[in-house]
């Protein structure tokens, strides 16, 4: 299996896919193969990637029947059931659950050699990163734009042969573009691509974040910058349709009602996906929760300042992070009291608001 297998880019199979209406089912020799080729790469046979290890496979399968370059469109589907009942039913390999609710196969005598790609550690020499800063800085209107998902991005990183990246794996590369967006500042993410750091939203919202002000939801970083400066589209307190921004007190108080009403009896401190947050304070209060504008560039740095320490703390689960309920100061009963018509008041601000604006 071993000689067979590469880095997804392997002499694809001649036989070992059987289509049906759930997607390819891809016999064991071929899904031993992908495994083995995602231990080259020092990934993680987690079921989402060797599902995209596997339509990569195929997909160059068919291009080579046909004598053609494999396709950059949409890949094949690969039927999920099938291919962890086919894991599960292999004695080579333990199927084991992950977390968010995926799960990995990993083969039995081998020791674990993969990298963590989402670790916050940076073992990589300040070399690499300023001969990564220089080329990125370097690259064309044309050329800067990379696929979102840090896998395929690392992809293209990897098949540009960049010097730098010698004697890197795709794992290892996968790694680098994680710490290059949350850590480095040399990447970033603009138009739902990923881009020079300079280019990105992540830049604009870091100025807007300096100046306390809100950053506006386009995409765009040029109309971003525009709506956020003085005099722009937005004028500080409210968004562009008149949503009011949530100062401090608001918005403690709200994220704290949040996480109350998803308290389940008997299991724990509650919790809710970080990306529901915004959502959940525009359609509960009719107000815009913006980071900017009360100091930070990311809304999960916002909600792990000190001034968010006895309402919630954040986490990572899985691939996503969610906020987790921290258990409540001591209050007196007159503190109790106050904060409850604090509450109410802003309730009835945001529904009269709200049925004026209709």
């Amino acid at each position: 299996v071993a000689a067979a297998a590469g880095s997804g880019n392997a002499a694809p199979p001649s036989r070992g896919t059987g289509r049906a209406a759930s997607g390819l089912k891809p016999d064991l020799e071929e899904v031993l193969i992908a495994i083995e080729s995602l231990y080259t790469d020092r990934l993680k046979p987690f079921g989402r990637i060797l599902r995209k290890r596997l339509s990569e496979r195929a997909a160059a399968a068919a291009a080579a029947a046909q004598e053609e370059e494999a396709s950059s469109g949409k890949l094949p589907d690969i039927d999920v059931k099938h291919l962890r009942a086919t894991c599960e039913a292999c004695t080579d390999l333990r199927v084991d659950p992950e977390e968010g609710g995926d799960w990995s196969a990993i083969f039995l005598a081998r020791p674990d050699v993969f990298v963590d790609i989402y670790s916050p550690v940076d073992t990589y020499p300040e070399d690499l990163w300023g001969a990564a800063a220089a080329y990125f800085g370097s690259l064309s209107k044309d050329d800067m734009h990379l696929p979102g998902g840090r896998y395929s991005c690392a992809q293209m990183l990897m098949a540009r042969e960049l010097p730098f990246f010698a004697n890197f794996t795709l794992g290892q590369v996968c790694h680098f573009v994680q710490l290059a967006i949350s850590k480095r500042k040399v990447l970033g993410y603009s138009d739902g691509s990923v881009v020079p750091y300079v280019f990105s939203q992540s830049m604009v919202k870091e100025q807007c974040a300096v100046s306390l002000q809100p950053c506006a939801a386009s995409s765009s970083s040029a109309s971003a910058a525009a709506a956020a400066a003085p005099g722009g589209a937005q004028d500080g307190t409210t968004t562009a349709s008149g949503m009011p921004f949530a100062t401090w007190e608001v918005a403690r108080e709200c994220l704290r009602e949040i996480l109350k009403n998803a308290e389940v009896p008997g299991e724990g401190p509650s919790t809710v996906p970080l990306s529901n947050v915004k959502r959940l304070f525009r359609s509960r209060y009719k107000v815009e929760l913006s980071e900017t504008s009360l100091g930070h560039a990311k809304l999960s740095e916002l909600l792990q300042d000190e001034g968010f320490s006895d309402v919630c703390h954040v986490q990572l689960q899985g691939q996503g992070y969610i906020v987790v309920q921290n258990p409540p100061p001591a209050q007196s009963a007159a503190e109790a009291a106050a904060r409850r018509r604090r509450c109410s008041r802003w309730r009835a601000h945001c529904s009269g608001t709200f049925v004026e604006r209709r």
